[in-house]
């Protein structure tokens, strides 16, 4: 196996940053030093990257889970927030890392492995993985608004966002998904504790109760396909066209769908699921 591809299998770095440190002397075999980046390493061969042994996992894990919002897409967190790691119970598996990212309060569907040439595969831009968004938000999308969405938004400092596809799935009144959300507050709260005359004060003081009752308002669900991983970039194409988004979650990456998790929920994938993946 090529030493690039070999240090891309066994850490979360790409096979670019693997031969960045093949150049900067940081990796050994055999306790030497090795910068030829045409290297391969055989089956007794000992590789070390910045004075850690590499081992080359006999089994890789796949993990697909519905991270729910409120956790960090990381291994750890300098701020002491809870991260995906924290969400997963088994403490007898190698290292995994998550595959690219959901930011904080983004849900849905995320890949975590062990498997670093996977992870490259599926988040460096040339492979162009399609990942599949399903949005709720204020409003209705207009022809306008989709066309914009469907052949580029242009984002800060003048990017252009590569084609999308948008599929609507339904148009709602808001007045009915309130009505919906209140009867799940009243239950919660009163789980809670609540009396009924603090739970009536609190949803009269919502400041969006007057702005859901209004029978004219509408929510409109969507499905946003994209093949770009840029930082935040559903959020900012639907702020570029003045969309407030109420729900956010990832449902698809490549072939594989997330499934029916529920939030905070993960699976251990089969070998197909896996090869889903890897198509």
């Amino acid at each position: 196996m090529r030493l690039n591809k070999y240090i891309a299998s066994t850490t979360d770095y790409s096979r670019r940053k693997s031969e960045d440190a093949i150049k900067e002397g940081r990796v050994l075999i055999n306790n030497e030093v090795v910068k030829n980046l045409a290297t391969t390493v055989g089956e007794e061969d000992v590789v070390e990257l910045d004075g850690k042994i590499l081992f080359l996992p006999k089994n890789f894990v796949y993990i697909c889970m519905n991270k729910p919002k409120g956790y960090i897409t990381s291994v750890t967190d300098d701020r002491g927030r809870k991260t995906v790691l924290d969400l997963i119970k088994e403490k007898d598996l190698p290292r995994i890392y998550p595959v690219g990212r959901l930011d904080y309060d983004t849900e849905g569907m995320l890949i975590l492995t062990n498997d670093g040439e996977l992870t490259r595969q599926l988040t460096h831009p040339s492979s162009k993985v399609k990942k599949i968004y399903q949005l709720n938000i204020e409003g209705e999308l207009s022809k306008d608004d989709i066309k914009k969405l469907e052949t580029g938004v242009t984002l800060e400092f003048g990017y252009k966002t590569a084609p999308a596809t948008v599929e609507i799935i339904e148009v709602q009144s808001a007045k009915q998904i309130y009505r919906n959300k209140v009867k799940n507050y009243i239950k919660e709260e009163e789980k809670a504790g609540l009396d009924e005359k603090t739970i009536k004060q609190n949803l009269e003081d919502n400041p969006i109760k007057k702005k859901y009752e209004d029978p004219n308002f509408k929510i409109t669900r969507f499905q946003l396909s994209i093949t770009e991983g840029k930082n935040r970039q559903v959020r900012k194409m639907l702020e570029a066209i003045g969309k407030h988004i109420i729900l956010l979650k990832r449902v698809q990456i490549g072939q594989l769908k997330m499934g029916g998790l529920n939030r905070g929920e993960y699976k251990f994938l089969t070998p197909h699921e896996a090869y889903l993946l890897k198509q």
